[in-house]
């Protein structure tokens, strides 16, 4: 049990991320229709979504999209 959870750390702590930017230049390739759509946070591991907050939230000077 434990190595599989050593795995999983493993795995989540080690992913390819994304940087604001990148975020940015990837919304600038959306359709005006797509950018008008809510912002939705998927979670692949348990197929599951929720919308994002309206507003950003910044905290020891981190930025997060709050759900």
């Amino acid at each position: 049990m434990c190595h599989a959870i050593d795995m999983i750390r493993y795995e989540e702590e080690n992913k390819a991320t994304m940087t604001y930017e990148q975020l940015k230049k990837f919304l600038e390739t959306l359709t005006p229709e797509q950018l008008s759509n809510e912002v939705v946070i998927y979670d692949k591991d348990v197929e599951d979504y929720c919308k994002a907050d309206a507003n950003l939230i910044i905290k020891n000077d981190k930025i997060y999209i709050g759900i």
